[in-house]
């Protein structure tokens, strides 16, 4: 069984994730993540791929783009009553009035990982190619080191 093993690196929430079964990786994804770093507090992420990409996604598209059962309910409700024409006023939670932060990461097995927000949200599994799929910046370096 493969896992991924997550160290601490320089640097306040930066951390450094491999996996222990390279067959894994190479089998399932050209590129797995090498590094994670919250940076502003927690309202982006960075994710450091093996193939050199440096991929920066805000805690609102990950927040947005949230894979749990919950969260894909709420969209279609929603698609749903957009279509009917009929609105409906949304009461924000206190939590939902802060900035939105990513709180945690935590790795899924070897293949995703969990990410919890300000919000009190946290169900979400989002698999390594979801992550690599999802809008935001990213550079590509020979260091494989962001050049933002």
């Amino acid at each position: 069984m493969s896992a991924l093993i997550i160290t601490s690196v320089a640097g306040p929430g930066a951390v450094a994730v491999r996996s222990d079964d390279e067959d894994y990786a190479e089998s399932t994804m050209d590129a797995v993540p090498i590094a994670l770093t919250k940076h502003e507090g927690g309202r982006s992420v960075e994710i450091q791929w093996s193939d050199g990409v440096a991929q920066h996604l805000t805690a609102r598209v990950l927040r947005d783009r949230c894979p749990c059962a919950t969260c894909r309910e709420k969209k279609a409700a929603a698609a749903k009553q957009s279509q009917s024409g009929v609105r409906s006023l949304n009461i924000l939670s206190a939590a939902e009035l802060q900035p939105l932060q990513v709180t945690g990461m935590t790795p899924a097995g070897s293949y995703a990982y969990n990410i919890a927000f300000s919000d009190g949200h946290g169900s979400g599994v989002y698999t390594l190619e979801y992550l690599r799929e999802l809008p935001g910046t990213g550079t590509e370096t020979s260091t494989g080191i962001s050049t933002r």
